[in-house]
C-alpha cells in the first residue's frame, strides 16, 4: 500500500527529484531541510482546458497538495513516538475539500509550459510533531493536528488523509474558491486520476468526509463506500460541542465498520471526559 501511495503522490501528482520514490519518507524530507524537491506536477486538467472556474474565470487551478498516511505522521513525531505495532490495522480515509489560499508552503514552478504552485512542505504535517491525543486538537483551523489527534486517539495504523480535488482554485491575489466553483469535469477528472486510485489502494473500511460538499461528492462518486460527514474545521470554534461531535461521529463510524468495539468506546469516552475536565481546569487556572 505505502509504495503505491508514494508512487501516486510523488510521481504522478507531484514529481519528486529522488530517483527511487519508494524510499522517499518524512525522514528524507527532514534531512532536506523540511522541503520537497519538486520538478513537475500533474497537468491533466490544463491539457483538457478544465482548469478555470466557470463562475469566476480569474480563478484557476494553482496550488497542489498530496496525501499523507499514518506512517508519515509517526515518522514526524520526534517526542514520545508511539509504538503502533498493536494499533488497529483496518484502513480508514479522511477526505478534505481542496487546498485553500496561497501561502508560504507553496512554491511556484513551471512544468511543460504550465505554471503552478505545488506544496513544498509535507502536506498536513509540515514540521516535526509531538505525540498528543484528545481533546486538545479536536478543534478548528488545525487540519493536520485534528487528523493526527484522531489517529492517535483511535490508534489507526492505516489512516490516510487527502483532498477531494488536489489543486486549489486561486486568483492572482492568492484568494481561493471552494468546491462549488470547480467545473464538474475537473472534479471528475481529478477523481479518476487520483482519489479513485487512492481509495482502491487504501481500500478503506470507512471514509470520513470533511464538509457537506465533500460528503455529497464522495457519496455520488463512490456510492458503495461507507461515508460519514464531519464538520469542516475551517471555523475557529474550539467549543465542547464541536469537539464532542468529532469524537462521537468518528467513534460511531469506526464502530459500525467493526474497527473498534463497545468496550474500547467506553474506555475512550471516560478518557475523553477526564481529559476534557483537566483542560477546563487548566484554562481556568491560567486565567486567574
Amino acid at each position: 500500500m505505502i509504495d503505491k501511495l508514494k508512487q501516486l503522490n510523488f510521481t504522478n501528482l507531484i514529481k519528486i527529484t529522488d530517483e527511487d520514490v519508494s524510499n522517499y519518507s518524512f525522514n528524507n524530507y527532514r534531512q532536506n531541510g523540511f522541503k520537497h524537491n519538486i520538478h513537475g506536477f500533474c497537468t491533466s486538467c490544463e491539457e483538457k482546458n478544465i482548469n478555470s472556474s466557470l463562475k469566476s474565470l480569474e480563478y484557476k487551478l494553482s496550488t497542489i497538495s498530496h496525501g499523507t498516511h499514518t506512517i508519515d505522521f509517526v515518522d514526524a513525531i520526534n517526542i514520545n513516538k508511539p509504538d503502533i505495532s498493536s494499533w488497529n490495522e483496518q484502513s480508514v480515509m479522511f477526505i478534505f475539500e481542496s487546498p485553500s489560499k496561497i501561502n508560504e508552503t507553496y512554491e511556484s514552478i513551471t512544468y511543460e509550459g504550465v505554471k503552478k504552485m505545488p506544496v513544498k512542505e509535507w502536506y498536513w504535517i509540515h514540521r516535526d510533531r509531538t505525540y498528543k491525543e484528545f481533546p486538545q486538537h479536536f478543534e478548528g483551523k488545525h487540519y493536520g493536528n485534528l487528523v493526527l489527534s484522531i489517529i492517535n486517539t483511535f490508534k489507526l495504523k492505516n489512516a490516510y488523509v487527502t483532498n477531494l480535488v488536489k489543486c486549489g482554485l486561486n486568483n492572482d491575489q492568492g484568494e481561493f474558491k471552494g468546491i462549488e466553483y470547480y467545473p464538474s469535469e475537473c472534479i471528475h477528472n481529478c477523481f479518476n486520476n487520483f482519489l479513485k486510485q487512492e481509495i482502491e489502494i487504501v481500500q478503506p473500511e470507512v471514509i470520513f468526509a470533511f464538509s457537506k460538499n465533500v460528503h455529497k461528492w464522495v457519496k455520488n462518486l463512490m456510492p458503495h463506500q461507507h461515508v460519514y460527514y464531519l464538520p469542516h474545521p475551517a471555523g475557529r470554534t474550539k467549543n465542547k460541542v464541536r469537539k464532542m461531535f468529532y469524537f462521537w461521529e468518528v467513534a460511531q463510524g469506526l464502530y459500525n465498520a467493526s474497527i473498534i468495539g463497545e468496550e474500547e468506546i467506553g474506555e475512550l469516552a471516560i478518557k475523553y471526559i477526564s481529559n476534557g475536565s483537566k483542560c477546563i481546569d487548566n484554562n481556568q487556572n491560567a486565567g486567574t
